[in-house]
């Protein structure tokens, strides 16, 4: 089992402003839910869903304008889809108050997850960009 967050999650940052800025936001908004009683908790927890869809679908857009390749785009996503629906299933006990097991989710399992996939794919993701960019600098 993985300790609670008491201080933001510490992530590499990646080298892609937008995402690194996004990723910072979902660490503050992790900090926040962690500390928050439990008005705060549900707005927040509102909040966070709506960061992960929207910086969800970012990087969708991302690896589909930028040729990601398919299979790592699959795995990838297929992250991102599990997440999601994680969090709006967990949303759901979050808006009738119970928060509890929302609580646990925030403080250890989110925070392990979400460094793991900085680490793994969304680094994967930054790297393609780079080249990407790179090779289409060099071509024109």
């Amino acid at each position: 089992m993985t300790a609670m967050i008491s201080e933001p999650v510490s992530l590499q940052a990646l080298g892609d402003e937008t995402i690194d800025r996004s990723h910072q936001e979902f660490a503050e908004l992790l900090l926040a839910l962690a500390k928050a009683d439990l008005a705060e908790f549900i707005r927040l927890f509102a909040a966070l869903v709506a960061h992960a869809e929207e910086h969800f679908g970012a990087e969708q857009h991302m690896m589909r304008h930028y040729n990601y390749p398919a299979e790592r785009m699959e795995t990838h996503l297929s992250e991102h889809l599990r997440v999601l629906r994680d969090l709006k299933s967990i949303h759901a006990m979050v808006a009738r108050g119970s928060v509890l097991m929302a609580r646990t989710y925030v403080t250890e399992q989110l925070p392990y997850w979400f460094t793991r996939h900085n680490s793994s794919h969304d680094a994967e993701l930054v790297e393609h960009l780079k080249n990407y960019q790179a090779a289409r600098g060099k071509a024109s």
